[in-house]
């Protein structure tokens, strides 16, 4: 019977958290939710938040920017 190299856990991007294996994704995506709420603290504090049309968007784009970054250094 053959093994699927996709399947094997030598190559997957996981580490081994409180003894479960987490996917890399996971903690990249949550490192960039943390991301853009502090972005939104940090334009609520300065008060750019007013001035932006969709501070929403901004602060979603700045997320996505870190967890995407972060994977890319991490794992690329």
């Amino acid at each position: 019977m053959t093994q699927l190299s996709a399947c094997s856990s030598s190559i997957a991007p996981a580490f081994s958290l409180f003894g479960a294996q987490f996917p890399a994704w996971l903690v990249c995506a949550l490192i960039g939710v943390g991301a853009a709420i502090a972005a939104r603290c940090v334009l609520l504090a300065l008060k750019l938040a007013e001035f932006l049309p969709y501070p929403l968007w901004v602060c979603t784009s700045i997320g996505a920017i870190c967890a995407l970054l972060l994977w890319l250094t991490w794992f690329g």
